[in-house]
């Protein structure tokens, strides 16, 4: 942010507020969560709902980066998008509370995200290859971090899903060591950070 210090004071409020909850808060809430949820019944539940919060929040404020930068040129989208993000988040929300099919909350946080990152990425794409003059406003460097980012959240999913590496191993170290939920906290904080980067681009932060 001091490196981009001339950028508009919203530009900057919005990629701070992206970095702080993405990068520092979440991680935080996710650790001690993971630390503490075994202490007593009441713990179990405080803190899982702790991190699932500061996960969501997450979400919410890179999408708000995403949606600022994506639609800079039109207050009335990032509006539009804006308040689409924070119902979807409601309703996700609402069903982790309300319902007990893992199934119907699973699906309504998996359409928020793809709703998220989704959207914004489309209408980038849609801006660099629609031709006409504003395509040469979206770098491909930009692009590229972004589907970095997206691929390394689809990798880190895949990876919590297959329990891999500790299905193939089946070692007592791969319990402790070098697990899957392990690895997958790791890719998701750097995809998290890779997600950011490509923000703080001189081309977009300041444009």
């Amino acid at each position: 942010l001091n490196k981009h210090s001339d950028a508009p004071r919203m530009d900057r409020l919005v990629m701070g507020a992206g970095l702080v909850c993405a990068n520092i808060v979440r991680p935080l809430c996710s650790g001690l969560a993971h630390l503490l949820h075994c202490t007593s019944a009441g713990s179990y539940i405080a803190w899982w709902s702790v991190d699932y919060i500061s996960i969501s929040i997450a979400i919410l404020t890179t999408a708000f980066v995403y949606g600022h930068f994506a639609f800079y040129c039109s207050a009335q989208l990032q509006l539009l998008f804006l308040v689409s993000t924070v119902g979807l988040l409601s309703t996700s929300l609402m069903s982790v509370l309300a319902v007990a099919s893992p199934t119907v909350r699973n699906a309504a946080f998996l359409l928020f995200v793809i709703f998220c990152h989704g959207v914004p990425f489309i209408y980038e794409l849609t801006l660099k290859f629609g031709g006409g003059r504003v395509h040469e406003s979206v770098p491909a460097a930009y692009l590229y971090y972004w589907v970095g980012s997206l691929g390394m959240f689809v990798f880190a999913l895949l990876v919590k899903e297959s329990n891999m590496p500790e299905r193939a191993v089946q070692q007592p170290w791969n319990d402790v060591f070098f697990a899957s939920h392990q690895i997958w906290h790791v890719l998701v904080n750097a995809a998290f950070v890779l997600s950011l980067i490509h923000i703080s681009e001189p081309t977009r932060l300041g444009m």
